[in-house]
């Protein structure tokens, strides 16, 4: 079994398929879904609709419909699928939400001035984008005056929590919310066991 960063296996999987070796990732590769030996059990669009769905479910719906905002890399697959699937849902369930729009800067993008003013006003801003990319806008949404809340999935403040903190004053880093979809490898699961049923074959 290989374990290997998705920028790079693009480039290795001749070698992977031909010697017939999983490659199990936590997120999704559009180029490879094609290949029966890479495995993905962490859609990027999941994650964004699960987010949606506890939004749904813990917003207080006497305030109103929750005004959902996007930011997020354009031009590139991971994070338009979320994108999509942020869309996708609030048109599923139109009288569960208010879309505001979808801000996707170029990738490599590192101010956000514009895209804060944009989301100002939405209750809860989705956030798509890797590494300082995501603490610089939520360092400049606070900065700027955005109090609601901040939301993202594995890949966004989960995994750069401590450039956050260094982005963020403490104070303001209450409503920074995330979620991980991934449980221990030795939770008792059905998920973890076809994932480890996979690796023995």
């Amino acid at each position: 079994m290989m374990s290997i960063s998705l920028v790079g296996i693009g480039t290795v999987r001749d070698r992977f398929e031909e010697d017939e070796i999983p490659v199990l990732s936590g997120s999704s590769r559009l180029t490879l879904l094609d290949s029966e030996w890479f495995f993905m059990f962490g859609p990027a669009g999941s994650q964004v609709e699960a987010l949606m769905q506890w939004i749904r479910d813990s917003w207080h719906y006497d305030l109103g419909k929750p005004k959902i905002g996007f930011i997020g890399y354009g031009a590139t697959p991971f994070y338009e699928e979320q994108c999509d699937m942020a869309e996708a849902v609030v048109e599923q369930y139109p009288d569960k939400y208010e879309w505001l729009g979808a801000e996707t800067p170029p990738r490599g993008t590192m101010t956000s001035a514009t895209e804060v003013k944009r989301l100002i006003d939405s209750d809860f801003t989705l956030v798509g984008m890797p590494g300082p990319a995501v603490a610089s806008f939520a360092g400049e949404a606070r900065a700027r005056g955005y109090e609601n809340r901040l939301i993202g999935p594995l890949e966004s403040f989960w995994s750069y929590w401590e450039l956050i903190e260094r982005a963020v004053p403490s104070k303001d880093l209450d409503g920074i919310l995330t979620g991980t979809y991934l449980p221990w490898w030795d939770d008792d699961v059905p998920f973890i066991l076809e994932l480890k049923e996979y690796a023995e074959k």
